[in-house]
């Protein structure tokens, strides 16, 4: 294509790249040219290619109650790009260049264990009636694979995470007693006191063990030692489990944990949000503070 320009002046003159529908300027759009009374033609030439045509996608990541989950990295390849939800569980890529892609759930930042997830993949954007579920193994990371073209530009995919609901634990009162449990001898049966009669010769200092009465005590315990804080990694990887006390100058010990990010995430935040949190990183101690709304923060260890 070209295009002739007849009213320069002499001298120098800016020449810049017209507009072609479709197409885009790969290089410089403005260039220099003299021009002088030698009657000379001169030939400015610019390089152009098919514009990129470019498309979006969103999407939501809720439970199982229509509750958004904040925080969980979702990432876009071919060409890799990561974002995080935000506090409506939204998340959303721009510009996507049209073609194949792949959309990925990161392990969910989240303190309950995971029964399923959902994957919802729209036809129509505009319409929630459109979607379709597929219902994919809990692992590290949950992918569905999508392309966008000239007719579909735009794709919407959630994920519904389904929690594992604890058992519910049975109320106090009387407990009705086994079928098989052997009925109480009534206190006017005569006691055969033969039977009484230990085999062998007795030993007077035979200890008394109260085996039934450790049962609570070891229950008890296993519960004081519950993990009550999960440290993710940037990629979304669970790199320990901790038992956190909530006192009034509460530190956080992740010293030694490798990693460009650190997510800290609560299982009860409320229990800490008032107090004075500091984070341990080896040698170094740096206040932290457990946003209001929040149920994590967010430490570099690079940056400090």
């Amino acid at each position: 294509m070209q295009k002739e320009l007849t009213n320069l002046s002499y001298g120098y003159n800016e020449v810049r790249a017209p507009k072609i529908e479709g197409y885009e300027v790969t290089g410089p759009s403005l260039t220099l040219v003299r021009v002088t009374d030698s009657g000379k033609e001169i030939v400015v030439k610019f390089r152009y290619e098919v514009k990129k045509a470019y498309g979006t996608v969103f999407g939501v990541v809720i439970d199982s109650e229509g509750n958004p989950i904040e925080g969980v990295m979702v990432e876009l390849h071919s060409k890799p790009r990561v974002t995080y939800t935000n506090e409506k569980g939204e998340y959303r890529f721009e510009n996507v260049e049209l073609g194949k892609h792949t959309v990925i759930l990161k392990n969910p930042y989240t303190l309950e264990e995971i029964a399923k997830i959902e994957v919802i993949a729209y036809k129509d954007v505009n319409d929630v009636n459109s979607g379709i579920k597929e219902v994919v193994q809990v692992s590290n990371e949950v992918r569905k694979s999508i392309e966008l073209n000239e007719t579909v530009n735009t794709q919407r995919i959630d994920f519904v995470i389904e929690p594992i609901k604890p058992k519910e634990e049975p109320k106090d009162g009387p407990k009705d007693k086994p079928q098989n449990e052997p009925k109480e001898k009534p206190k006017d049966e005569p006691k055969d006191k033969s039977q009484d009669k230990p085999k062998g010769k007795p030993s007077k200092d035979l200890p008394i063990i109260p085996i039934v009465s450790a049962i609570p005590f070891i229950i008890l315990l296993g519960y004081l030692r519950r993990k009550n804080v999960k440290v993710y990694n940037e990629d979304g990887m669970v790199v320990a489990k901790l038992r956190v006390k909530a006192r009034p100058e509460t530190v956080i010990d992740l010293s030694g944990m490798k990693a460009e990010t650190l997510k800290v995430v609560f299982r009860n935040p409320e229990r800490f949000r008032k107090l004075e949190l500091m984070v341990k990183y080896n040698d170094m101690k740096v206040r932290v503070e457990l946003e209001e709304g929040k149920n994590y923060l967010v430490f570099k260890p690079t940056e400090e």
